[in-house]
């Protein structure tokens, strides 16, 4: 029982930061990194998870256009700014912004 219980902390520890809530959770560490080296008026990709397919369009009613919409999640890619980022950061509809990155499948 007492082994289930660690592992039950555990494991919302980690999922802590994807549960949204605070603005400072919603953005991934690499791209808090990516923003503090950042400069004035430079465009960051990133990747936008939301928490609903519908939350788009209060996206898209606040000017950010995404470069390239996921189908088969609610999320969708875009340049922007650094200020761009952080306000996106404190919408409620917004799950998760990490960085767009180049990723490669296990074993490869």
């Amino acid at each position: 029982m007492r082994r289930r219980c660690l592992v039950l902390l555990t494991m919302l520890a980690l999922c802590a930061p994807w549960a949204g809530g605070e603005a400072g959770m919603t953005l991934g560490a690499e791209l808090e990194a990516r923003l503090a080296a950042s400069s004035a008026g430079e465009r960051i990709g990133v990747i936008v998870t939301l928490r609903a397919a519908e939350d788009l369009a209060r996206v898209r009613a606040r000017g950010i256009t995404p470069d390239l919409v996921f189908a088969s999640i609610a999320a969708f890619s875009a340049r922007l700014s650094a200020a761009e980022i952080r306000a996106l950061a404190g919408m409620a509809e917004v799950q998760m912004i990490e960085l767009d990155r180049e990723a490669q499948a296990l074993g490869r």
